[in-house]
């Protein structure tokens, strides 16, 4: 779980703190083109706790071949997608 404390560890404005968590799909499905997709939530909570706003961010990305450097790669991107998005998010909530 990420949350608000994180936020200024990895330099998020203190004063939208957020909870994220991964209980979604994280794997690779397989078929004629296989991808890997990524899923979670997030949700910016206030100093109480209450959720003000979440979020559901999910992203797949397709594998030229089912190794473990092409899966690695391919999470990467779905999570480097999902990273941007999170952050644009988050600065654009009031």
């Amino acid at each position: 779980m990420l949350t608000g404390q994180t936020c200024q560890i990895i330099g998020l404005p203190p004063a939208k703190p957020f909870d994220l968590r991964q209980e979604r799909p994280f794997e690779i499905v397989l078929g004629t083109q296989p991808r890997a997709i990524i899923s979670f939530s997030a949700k910016i909570v206030d100093q109480n706790g209450q959720v003000k706003v979440a979020k559901i961010l999910d992203d797949s990305e397709e594998m030229t071949s089912l190794t473990p450097p092409e899966a690695a790669a391919a999470f990467d991107r779905a999570f480097g997608a999902l990273a941007r998005e999170l952050v644009m998010w988050v600065a654009a909530t009031d």
